[in-house]
């Protein structure tokens, strides 16, 4: 009766982990769904520590706690950062994720990369003053002053220079 309560899609998983834990007699663990009042499921996650009995039998010492609103919260920062990352990769224009501290670049989609042409392994760890021409490091200098102080800088008309030594125009915003 208790599996008829767990979802469909879980029932497997679940029963399965239920199995090794009895076999291993290690601790168990699992976030599923049950369903709920009505036809609604609700997120929830078991924990049990197994105990073997002289007749052969496990007594299982643990709990089931509703995690529901966290598990749906997590789901949704999930969906947000996939959706965020997607805009990233896609872009039609050069972003990059930089470290405030150091300048030095974390990240950078291939609409900045191409026209660099640096790979990805490559670009990361430069920083924005690496690329930038010099007679814009003063400007950068600033900008970096903006950032700190009021969060945000720009937008800056520079030139970046490629992996080549060639440059090209750029428009640097930040924040």
């Amino acid at each position: 009766p208790v599996y008829e309560t767990i979802h469909p899609d879980d029932v497997d998983a679940v029963a399965a982990s239920i199995q090794r834990s009895a076999e291993t007699l290690d601790n168990w663990q699992h976030v599923y769904r049950v369903r709920g009042p009505g036809t609604t499921y609700r997120w929830v996650a078991g924990r049990a520590r197994p105990e073997a009995l002289s007749d052969g039998s496990i007594l299982w010492h643990g709990y089931i706690h509703d995690i529901d609103e966290q598990e749906r919260a997590r789901q949704a920062l999930e969906l947000s950062e996939q959706r965020l990352r997607s805009l990233f990769k896609f872009a039609p224009v050069g972003i990059a994720l930089s470290d405030f501290e150091t300048g030095r670049f974390l990240d950078a989609n291939d609409a900045l990369l191409e026209p660099a042409g640096y790979t990805r392994e490559e670009f990361v760890g430069l920083s924005q003053g690496a690329v930038t021409a010099s007679e814009y490091q003063a400007d950068e200098q600033k900008a970096a002053a903006d950032l700190g102080t009021v969060g945000r800088y720009g937008p800056l008309e520079e030139e970046y220079v490629r992996k080549d030594g060639g440059r090209y125009p750029v428009r640097v915003q930040g924040m």
